[in-house]
């Protein structure tokens, strides 16, 4: 069957990009997810609780790449908005000082506020869900306050999530099911892809995993920066090594005087530094949160928001390899959560002596700018020297210093409305 527009991945982009095509009753849109539908009462929706398995034993709804360190993203309708842990914080103004094409500040602007209402609501029913654990509260009064939302600055800040009575909103949720009635819109979950259809030079379709072939006049990938490399790389439509950007973090632990409070949320506040640093006030040990994950200790995280250094993306066989950069220079954050920690203000907190920086390099999971805009693909996601094709997910993001995820969306949005018009 040919489709006029077929979307790979219904994730955080690719539900938006279904959504705003679909809305032209003329332009049939067919969405191919290898996921499953996760119900919105399923257990594993829940924000206290982040179900992902692990690299040989994944849950339904993950998919890992590689184990050093390891990396998993969302493998259902909606992707990693039905795994991840719910942060919905805008990307710094600046961060759009580069872009170019239909990202303008007004267009940028109406795009996050259709998502997050301003910081209270919107289609993803954004709000801080939460009031945090005593030890984050008191964590909070060593720096300054930013002021309101919805923009992210310099100085704390409560994360905003996107939950619906303490549940993951998705992107699915908000976008894709309300459309699904529209006898245009066709939406198969289940149907991993298995490479690109490439005809005199243009991808033409998919060869599904099962078999056979869906084709359509526009392919556009939305399977998130690694899944829309590998498939990219094994098709043989782009060589690799492609580039990939991360938010690396170091974790400073520490041993709590009592076991902290049951909290609705993993991440309830950031700090985010002059220096480009976020300081992550994690309400407790991982593994009050990540089923499977080893117990340790409570942390406090430093990651670095906007990295210098790219790592690199690769194929061996039908194995992806990523190879993240090395973190950057994070120093003065890391000290300055040392200070804090063993400060005469979480003494009733931190037992005395514990805290430590915890020597393993960890991870965000926020792989983004395989195919920055701008460089690799224009600003509406067509890849550069490749007919019929458009990406838009992660791997199209010039820069971001924030979480990724409203971000994504965001650029769904506009990019969206633009080919709606072409």
């Amino acid at each position: 069957m040919s489709a006029d527009v077929l979307v790979v991945g219904a994730g955080s982009a690719g539900c938006v990009v279904a959504e705003r095509l679909s809305r032209d009753p003329q332009r049939r849109v067919v969405v191919v997810e290898a996921g499953p539908v996760v119900p919105a009462d399923d257990d594993s929706r829940r924000l206290d609780r982040l179900v992902l398995g692990s690299p040989t034993h994944p849950a339904p709804c993950a998919r890992w790449y590689g184990d050093r360190p390891p990396l998993v993203r969302g493998h259902a309708v909606g992707g990693s908005s039905v795994v991840n842990g719910g942060y919905f914080l805008r990307a710094h103004h600046d961060d759009f000082d580069g872009w170019g094409g239909p990202f303008d500040t007004v267009t940028i602007s109406q795009a996050y506020d259709e998502l997050d209402g301003w910081g209270n609501g919107g289609t993803m029913t954004v709000d801080s869900l939460h009031v945090p654990p005593p030890v984050v509260r008191s964590l909070e009064r060593a720096w300054p306050r930013t002021p309101p939302r919805p923009w992210p600055g310099i100085g704390v800040q409560r994360v905003p999530v996107n939950h619906r009575g303490g549940r993951r909103w998705t992107a699915a949720d908000a976008y894709l099911d309300p459309a699904s009635r529209r006898p245009n819109l066709d939406v198969r979950p289940g149907s991993p892809v298995g490479g690109l259809l490439v005809e005199r030079g243009r991808v033409a379709g998919v060869r599904l995993a099962s078999g056979g072939e869906l084709r359509a006049g526009e392919v556009i990938l939305c399977a998130g920066t690694l899944g829309t490399a590998a498939l990219l790389m094994a098709s043989g439509v782009l060589p690799g090594p492609l580039p990939v950007f991360e938010h690396r973090e170091i974790l400073v632990r520490y041993s709590a005087r009592t076991r902290p409070e049951p909290a609705p949320v993993l991440l309830p506040s950031v700090v985010h530094t002059a220096g480009g640093a976020e300081i992550r006030l994690y309400a407790d040990d991982f593994a009050r949160f990540i089923q499977g994950a080893r117990r340790s200790s409570p942390a406090v995280g430093v990651a670095e928001m906007r990295p210098a250094q790219a790592g690199e993306l690769r194929l061996d066989g039908d194995r992806l390899d990523v190879h993240l950069a090395p973190i950057g220079p994070v120093d003065d954050a890391v000290a300055r959560v040392v200070e804090v920690l063993s400060s005469a203000d979480l003494a009733e907190h931190v037992v005395d002596g514990s805290v430590h920086v915890d020597p393993v390099i960890g991870t965000s999971q926020h792989a983004w700018g395989a195919l920055a805009m701008g460089e690799r693909t224009d600003w509406l996601g067509a890849v550069d020297g490749v007919r019929g094709l458009r990406v838009v997910d992660g791997s199209i993001l010039p820069n971001v210093s924030s979480g990724p995820h409203a971000t994504i969306m965001m650029a769904a949005i506009v990019i969206g409305d633009q080919l709606r018009s072409l």
